[in-house]
C-alpha cells in the first residue's frame, strides 16, 4: 500500500513539473540592460517610474542569469544561519517573495491572481499564489555586502511551504 502510495505521488508530482516545463512563455518585466530595442523578444521598453533605468516587458520561457541578454532581473538570496550564501535566483522587476517552496521562489506576478514559480536555474511556472507570510528581519552582513549600498534591500525569514523549514531570504524590494 505504501509502495502505491508513494508511486502515486511521485508520478503527480512529475505531472506538475512537466506542466510547468510545457508552458510557453511568460511576459516578463526586467532591467534593460544596454539596447535591448531589436530584440526579437521585447514586447516594449519604458521608462521606470520611480528608479533610474527602463524597463523592458520580455516574452521570456525562463528567467535570465546575468549576461544572457540584454536584460538583468531581480537577485534574490537564501541565506544560512551562519550567514553564508546558498541559493540565487532572480526574479521580475518591482515584484517581491511571496513564499519558498525547496529550490523554488514564488514571487508576485502582475497584478495576477497566479504566482510565478521560479527555479534556481531560471525555470518558470504559474501556480496559485501562496499566503504571504514572513517575518522581516535585519539583513545579515552576506546580504549586504551582496547588495552593497542598497537603500531597497529587505530580509525576511519565511516557512519554507513545503516543509515548513525557517529560511532566510534577501532581495531589493520594488522602488518607490
Amino acid at each position: 500500500m505504501k509502495t502505491m502510495i508513494k508511486n502515486a505521488i511521485t508520478f503527480a508530482l512529475m505531472f506538475l513539473t512537466i506542466g510547468c516545463a510545457a508552458r510557453n512563455s511568460f511576459n516578463i518585466r526586467l532591467w534593460e540592460e544596454g539596447d535591448a530595442s531589436q530584440n526579437p523578444l521585447v514586447i516594449r521598453i519604458e521608462r521606470h517610474c520611480c528608479c533610474s533605468g527602463n524597463i523592458a516587458l520580455v516574452k521570456l520561457k525562463r528567467m535570465p542569469h546575468p549576461g544572457e541578454g540584454p536584460f538583468a532581473g531581480e537577485k534574490v538570496i537564501e541565506l544560512s544561519e551562519d550567514n553564508k550564501i546558498l541559493r540565487k535566483w532572480y526574479m521580475p522587476v518591482d515584484e517581491m517573495v511571496l513564499g519558498i517552496e525547496g529550490s523554488f521562489i514564488l514571487s508576485g506576478y502582475g497584478n495576477s491572481k497566479t504566482a510565478l514559480r521560479i527555479g534556481t536555474d531560471g525555470n518558470l511556472c504559474h501556480v496559485p499564489t501562496p499566503e504571504f507570510e514572513a517575518e522581516s528581519i535585519d539583513c545579515p552582513s552576506a546580504a549586504q555586502v551582496e547588495f552593497p549600498d542598497s537603500g531597497y534591500l529587505r530580509c525576511f525569514i519565511y516557512r519554507d511551504l513545503r516543509s515548513g523549514q525557517r529560511r532566510i531570504l534577501g532581495y531589493q524590494g520594488p522602488c518607490t
